[in-house]
């Protein structure tokens, strides 16, 4: 049994396939299948349950052992950023797309998946827009000083 949580839920289909790994067991993976996702979520931790089975003829699993299951999914094609890119003002996920003449322009982006570090981004950037990957803390301060300085908001509304 695993924990999903509720955002991934979505994502998860009786009989994808799994990938299973353990610290005891380092470089090796157990294949194996979704069997049951759990009709209820947790109101804590906001999770499901989720069944997986795996091929266990060497009886190496034991129950409760600490696993980390891996599931494939195919999002298709579309934009996706470093989360290093990314700042979380808590009300909303912007991003500093570059333009000529190294100036940058905050724009607010709409995130779909967490992936390995990275996010989808469902609206606000294109295919083949520049972003800056560094130094969002230096362009965020400076764009809230240059909207404090022109008796503004910060160009990107605030935080």
């Amino acid at each position: 049994m695993a924990d999903v949580y509720e955002r991934d839920l979505a994502q998860v289909k009786i009989g994808q396939q799994a990938k299973l790994t353990i610290d005891a067991f380092p470089g090796r993976a157990f294949t194996g299948l979704v069997t049951f996702i759990s009709p209820t979520l947790d109101e804590i931790t906001r999770t499901a349950k989720v069944r997986f089975e795996f091929p266990n003829a060497d009886f190496l699993l034991k129950p409760h052992m600490y696993a980390t299951v891996e599931l494939r999914v195919d999002l298709g094609e579309g934009v996706v950023v470093p989360s290093d890119a990314v700042v979380d003002t808590g009300e909303r996920k912007i991003v500093f797309v570059a333009h000529d003449g190294g100036h940058f322009e905050p724009r607010a982006i709409t995130v779909g998946m967490a992936l390995d570090g990275a996010y989808q981004v469902l609206e606000g950037l294109s295919a083949g827009d520049a972003i800056a990957s560094q130094g969002q803390f230096l362009l965020d301060s400076e764009s809230r000083i240059r909207g404090a300085t022109s008796g503004g908001q910060p160009a990107h509304g605030g935080h």
